[in-house]
């Protein structure tokens, strides 16, 4: 049987487990309460941190134009500092 601190790193980590190791993370969780707790917790976290970054990084259609606008003007419009 899976330790805790085993139950934390597995958890912690992106490593592939085999089904065995996914049988005995499963039997841990469903009888230790505290790493359960912690499994639930991790998920909320990675579901709002996805979340978050999904509202931090949103753009309208509008400003998406307009920032293309922007590029295309800049990029059309002669070297200001001299043509090399």
């Amino acid at each position: 049987m899976l330790k805790c601190k085993e139950i934390v790193r597995i958890l912690s980590s992106d490593e592939p487990l085999s089904f065995l190791r996914k049988a005995e993370l499963k039997m841990h969780l469903a009888m230790c309460g505290n790493c359960s707790r912690y499994a639930k917790h991790l998920n909320i976290m990675q579901i709002s941190f996805i979340n978050l970054f999904k509202q931090k990084t949103a753009v309208g259609q509008s400003e998406v134009k307009q920032l293309e606008d922007k590029v295309l003007h800049n990029f059309r419009a002669p070297n200001r500092k001299g043509d090399h």
